[in-house]
């Protein structure tokens, strides 16, 4: 059986290939590879700097979505578990630079953004898109992403989950050079000219994370699109205080906070709904409305005083359903 990843090398330039068509998906055996080849070219005194790049049409279009789809069903498995290969990259003592053609999504910009370096051809599409799944970036993308584009473009990206072209990227500081011509040759020029420089690891530098004052506009702008564009979706919110803790918070743990209690949240969202539709079919709308926002109020912590409940009685089926749709989409208390 052919392996997923491969490695070989060029004119000291070490050249790590990811094969695992149709789209290169980190599935199960991918990032084990990528990690014994990085280990391999780390201690071959031969080579100076190394190249990750996709083999067929694209570099890593995303994690597994089997895996992704667990992690949306189960959030306390924590889905595809990159962690370690991402660290390992970026402690890589030789410049790691990402080669990049096709498309850099989900977990495949998360790995791209561990490298000291990335290169792509200028049809390249880089992007977040987790949201569009219900959950967050999950291995440390919400980390890396405000450090290399800023606080702004990190929040865009993050709330919209709309992909970048590479001339975009270059402007914003995602990637470091627009390949013209074949992607590899590039690639392998382009880490001759950084080989024997100091590596730049992504998750130390935070020139581009700005002050609070300077941010609290940038995610107030943020909550209130994804109120307009996401309108009673929880994962943008949460994507934007894991953002918003990149500053002050210990690298990864915002992040796989958040990433926890997106999912939590999103999974007692439903079954607060879910328990709204039945409870609607057994007992009645109004009452059935009454008791999924109950559920609703445990799920995002908001604690339900009597005076509250009393208020409740009061409502009818379209106050309630209005009150309903707030929660959901404010997770407070109106």
């Amino acid at each position: 059986m052919t392996q997923p990843v491969s490695l070989s090398s060029r004119d000291g330039v070490a050249i790590i290939t990811i094969d695992n068509p149709p789209v290169n998906a980190l599935s199960p055996g991918v990032p084990e590879g990528i990690l014994v080849a990085l280990d391999t070219a780390e201690r071959d005194p031969s080579v100076r700097a190394i190249v990750v790049v996709g083999g067929g049409r694209t570099f890593i279009a995303g994690a597994d979505i089997k895996e992704l789809e667990e992690a949306a069903r189960n959030p306390a498995s924590g889905g595809p578990n990159l962690h370690p290969l991402l660290t390992r990259i970026e402690d890589c003592s030789k410049p790691v630079i990402m080669a990049i053609h096709g498309i850099a999504l989900g977990g495949g910009l998360e790995i791209a953004m561990a490298g000291h370096y990335r290169v792509a051809v200028p049809d390249a599409s880089l992007g977040a898109p987790e949201v569009n799944l219900g959950i967050i970036p999950g291995a440390e993308g919400t980390q890396r992403l405000p450090r290399l584009v800023g606080v702004a473009a990190a929040v865009e990206m993050c709330v919209t989950g709309k992909p970048v072209r590479a001339p975009e990227a270059l402007r914003m500081g995602l990637i470091d050079q627009v390949i013209e011509g074949e992607l590899l040759a590039g690639a392998i020029s382009f880490a001759r000219n950084v080989a024997g420089e100091p590596v730049r690891k992504t998750r130390e530098r935070n020139e581009k994370l700005g002050s609070a004052a300077e941010n609290a506009p940038i995610f107030a702008a943020g909550r209130a699109q994804a109120g307009k564009i996401r309108r009673n979706q929880t994962a943008p919110i949460f994507a934007l205080e894991a953002l918003e803790a990149a500053r002050t918070a210990r690298f990864t743990t915002a992040e796989w906070d958040a990433y926890i209690a997106a999912g939590m949240a999103i999974q007692n969202e439903r079954g607060a709904l879910s328990l709204a539709h039945q409870e609607g079919r057994e007992q009645g709308l109004e009452q059935g409305l009454r008791l999924g926002i109950e559920a609703l109020c445990d799920a995002f912590g908001i604690v339900l005083s009597a005076e509250r409940k009393r208020d409740l009685q009061t409502l009818d089926a379209a106050a309630l359903e209005a009150l309903l749709a707030k929660l959901r989409a404010e997770r407070r208390w109106p």
